[in-house]
């Protein structure tokens, strides 16, 4: 009977441990996983951005004297980006405007959904975590000069 009186203590024990370790682990393993998508969605971003900038940075014409639009950047930026639709995509152009050899950058934006905005609900009736923000933008810019 002592046997059995300690190993059911024992359980309740390993119950309780498990109650209170479980949620650290999950969200350790949340942190984790979350991180892991934002580093893919950068690097998707990038790619991007590096294709938008090329395709800003090469004539649409035969005369070799016009350059895309912005919403023909914003074509190629979409479509070198398959999985995610960016919210903004701006192409500005350096010294020498739309001349040849001149500068070319393309920005692309994106809003991912936090989710620790969530965790702060309750610490905002009291006035803490005013300053957690619903989404967090990531940006990646690409420059290259104009062929």
């Amino acid at each position: 009977m002592m046997r059995r009186r300690l190993h059911g203590e024992q359980s309740g024990a390993a119950v309780l441990e498990l109650a209170l370790v479980l949620p650290v682990v999950l969200g350790v393993v949340g942190l984790i996983l979350f991180g892991g998508w934002l580093g893919v969605v950068k690097t998707i971003l990038d790619h991007g951005a590096r294709e938008g900038a090329r395709h800003a940075a090469i004539p649409s014409s035969a005369d070799l004297r016009s350059y895309p639009t912005q919403a023909e950047v914003a074509a190629a930026v979409e479509d070198a980006t398959p999985w995610l639709s960016p919210t903004g995509v701006s192409v500005t152009s350096g010294a020498g405007g739309a001349a040849r050899f001149a500068p070319v950058k393309v920005v692309v934006t994106f809003d991912v959904a936090n989710p620790f905005y969530a965790l702060f609900a309750p610490l905002r009736a009291f006035g803490w975590g005013e300053d957690v923000s619903p989404t967090l933008t990531i940006s990646s810019e690409a420059e290259v000069r104009r062929e």
